[in-house]
């Protein structure tokens, strides 16, 4: 893999071209003080450093730790004495870790799984051929779930054109509140199939944000959103009434659909199993997997392979790197270095080629929802930037 090469330039041909970026507010020059340990920024919410620039991130080892596998074998023990049918139900976004997760599920634990992808509008070409290549070569059965997608694009364009009234970093994930359904199909699935679990294969150890609540005023700490407590999760709630109160623009026809991801994300039963909360999640490994036994696709000119499933992603991210001059490349590596996987030189080497602004998708996913990429650029450019 091209990522355990800490040499590696911007002019590697996977990545994208050089260019000037300075009137597109990349903040890879930018006049950051960050941690001396890790890669954190002082732009990001709630972090401090001590007397020798370490950050409160790492000074309190915030990394979540790998709960006991003892613990995963004793529910897999369950899983294991279905034998006539599946046994559990992945989720599977068409992503790296969701594709690595059926890997690891059918060939390294042994289980007989049905894999499910909510389909929501932003679910790319691509995931969902590595998703139809992975199954077919594990022989898992697929099942996707689709919303109305046509509706779910004018909700996703009807919020983007009310954040660009009053932009706010804090209702940035407002964008992707229609995908927040799938917590609803995935149980209503579990019923209905009569599997006993749920595997979700979310990296979460390395991509906790924690920015993302943290620019709404919430300190998640090590913690999953649906585990706040409830005082944190009305907090939470009066953010974004505050916000629509100050902003009108946000109450229009996609408001039901917004509640409703809030309800799913922070109050619906979340009783899952988490693969990779038990077992080692090595970047090299998943990469190689994936490349060489699965032919696992990326975009073209594109530096990584995180992230690359989602179409949303690549517009939130170019919205934070402007405004704060960092995205969850970021937070990634830096969890990374926590945990010793990576030096802090490898990191700040790859920072700049991965935070590079994708704009060819930018674009294409304000096409596809139908909000004008210059008038969007232009008003996220205006936004005064916070270093």
């Amino acid at each position: 893999s091209w990522l355990s090469d800490p040499k590696v330039e911007v002019t590697d041909d996977r990545a994208i071209p050089a260019r000037d970026l300075s009137a597109l507010g990349d903040g890879r020059d930018a006049n950051l003080t960050r941690c001396t340990t890790c890669l954190l920024p002082h732009t990001m919410p709630f972090i401090d450093f001590d007397e020798h620039g370490e950050c409160n991130w790492c000074r309190n080892k915030l990394l979540t730790p790998l709960k006991e596998r003892a613990e995963l074998d004793v529910k897999l023990a369950e899983l294991h004495k279905i034998t006539d049918r599946p046994n559990c139900l992945i989720a599977v976004s068409g992503g790296r870790d969701s594709c690595y997760g059926l890997h690891v599920a059918k060939n390294e634990l042994g289980l007989n799984p049905i894999a499910f992808t909510y389909d929501w509008g932003m679910v790319t070409d691509l995931a969902r051929r590595n998703t139809s290549r992975m199954c077919e070569k594990l022989g898992i059965e697929h099942i996707i779930v689709s919303a109305d997608i046509p509706r779910k694009q004018e909700n996703i364009r009807l919020n983007i054109e009310a954040w660009l009234k009053r932009p706010e970093l804090g209702m940035v994930p407002i964008f992707t509140a229609g995908d927040k359904q799938f917590y609803q199909h995935a149980n209503r699935l579990q019923k209905e199939l009569g599997v006993p679990a749920i595997i979700f294969c979310e990296n979460g150890r390395y991509e906790k944000t924690w920015f993302k609540a943290g620019f709404a005023g919430i300190n998640e700490g090590n913690r999953r959103l649906w585990n706040l407590s409830l005082f944190e999760k009305l907090r939470y709630m009066s953010y974004y009434a505050g916000q629509f109160l100050r902003n009108p623009a946000y109450i229009n026809r996609s408001l039901l659909d917004s509640v409703e991801a809030f309800i799913s994300s922070y109050f619906l039963k979340h009783d899952y199993i988490q693969l990779f909360d038990y077992i080692p999640w090595e970047e090299n490994v998943v990469e190689r997997v994936l490349l060489e036994e699965y032919g696992f696709e990326i975009p073209e000119g594109c530096p990584t392979t995180w992230r690359t499933g989602d179409r949303t992603a690549p517009f939130y991210n170019f919205v934070y790197q402007t405004v704060v001059g960092f995205t969850e490349f970021d937070t990634f590596r830096s969890n990374q270095i926590r945990d010793g996987k990576i030096t802090r030189e490898f990191g700040a080497a790859r920072l700049p080629i991965e935070s590079e602004p994708r704009l060819d998708e930018v674009r294409g996913y304000l096409a596809t929802v139908g909000v004008n990429f210059d008038k969007a650029m232009t008003r996220i450019l205006s936004i005064p930037r916070k270093f």
